[in-house]
Order: structure tokens, then sequence, then C-alpha cells
């Protein structure tokens, strides 16, 4: 994360861990996240894999390359053609293949460890690459929220009924009760989002969260949990 980032979520967070920078731009138009390994037509999306070995890595397939977010830093992999329609991306050192949800990684002359995409970590980072600071999300109607903080909040409710764009504005920011209040209003519709410095579970997965967020948006409530990116 930035340290544009660090600075604006510190009453937030408990802290901002530092990340290689990726060297691609946002990616549109992701694909279904069934389609792990795009076809050359695909312009390109996100993986987050889960390997033996104790691998586990964010990815950035496009059509002619891949690049992997490993803790040494972020590595280029190069795409190659095979019979059997499998996608194969790799730079000499680095290999990557799969086809579905299931794939290998290979380091060097290693054994192959198997892998498999997890769709519910995915979604994070596609909101990442493009261009989200920080991303949200709920259930009971399942609803999500990215947020650029130099850019817009696009806030997406109601399983994808309900979709709204807003340029971001600086927040109210509350030290004492570590909260952040965003009031937007992009001329026809308005949008409160307060993040919260406390704890939270997701009330499906139950996966825990540093942040809590609240949404007010058409006369609505929505309540989920959060992180920064």
């Amino acid at each position: 994360m930035t340290k544009v980032v660090c600075a604006l979520l510190v009453l937030l967070l408990t802290g901002c861990s530092s990340q290689p920078q990726k060297p691609v731009e946002p990616v549109q138009g992701v694909p279904p996240a069934e389609d792990s390994f795009p076809s050359a037509s695909m312009k390109g999306r996100a993986l987050y894999m889960l390997c033996t070995g104790g691998y586990e890595f964010p990815v950035n397939v496009q059509k002619d390359e891949a690049w992997i977010f490993l803790p040494e830093g972020a590595k280029r992999l190069v795409r190659k053609e095979t019979a059997d329609g499998a996608a194969i991306f790799s730079n000499g050192e680095y290999s990557l293949w799969g086809k579905g949800n299931n794939g290998m990684f290979q380091v060097n002359d290693k054994r192959p460890e198997q892998c498999r995409n997890q769709p519910e970590k995915a979604v994070w980072v596609e909101a990442k690459l493009r261009g989200a600071d920080f991303r949200a999300a709920g259930n009971k109607p399942g609803w999500t929220l990215e947020l650029s903080l130099q850019g817009n909040t696009v806030f997406v409710g109601d399983h994808g009924k309900t979709r709204a764009l807003f340029k971001t504005t600086k927040p109210v920011t509350d030290a004492s009760k570590r909260t952040s209040t965003y009031r937007l209003n992009n001329g026809h519709q308005q949008i409160t989002v307060q993040i919260e410095g406390k704890a939270c579970n997701d009330t499906i997965s139950g996966e825990p969260f540093d942040t809590s967020v609240t949404v007010h948006y058409g006369g609505q409530t929505y309540k989920g949990c959060g992180r920064a990116l």
C-alpha cells in the first residue's frame, strides 16, 4: 500500500503493510471467477492461488503475460501455448500453469506444487487492480463498495441490482471513535459511508476483518466489513 493510503487510513487500521507496487494497469472487463485461466481473447483478470508447499499469492493474468506477487516482489511471466488448452506462464525461474480453477506452480527445477484459485480472495485482488484503496462487503442483501482515495467510490447493492458511482471527497474523521465518514453526492444520489476501526466478522464465512463499515444509501442501511488494499 502506498504511504498516502496508510496516512489517510491510519485511524482505522492497526497498521499498513508495505507491499510491492504492481507494474500493471487497472484491469477492465474482469471475466467470471470460474474461468481462472483466461483464453487469449480475454483482457485479463485476477486470481488468488493457494498452493501446496506453503505458497500463497495474487496473480494478474493478461492476454500474453501474467504478474505474480510474491513476498520477494512482483514477477512477470510470459504466456506459452499448449496443445491441450492449458495456459502456461513462465520466465525461466517461475512457472504457473493450469486450467479451470486448478493449476501448478514451479520454482526453477523444484517439484511442481498443486494450486487452486480462491475466488473469495480473488475479488479483493481484482478491486486493487481496478485502482481501489479500500473495499467493503456485506450480506443479506449482498453488497460491495470500492473506494479510491484519488478517484471514485463505487457501490453495488442488492446482489448487483443497484449500482452507483460517486467522486470520492475528503472524509470527516473522529480520532476518538476511530471513524472516517464519507458523505458523497453525484448530483442525483447521495451515500454515506462510515468506516470504523472495530473488529468485524463476515456474517456468512466468518472471516475476520479489522474494520466495520456502515453504508446509508437509497433509504437503506447496509452493514459489513472491509479492509485497506
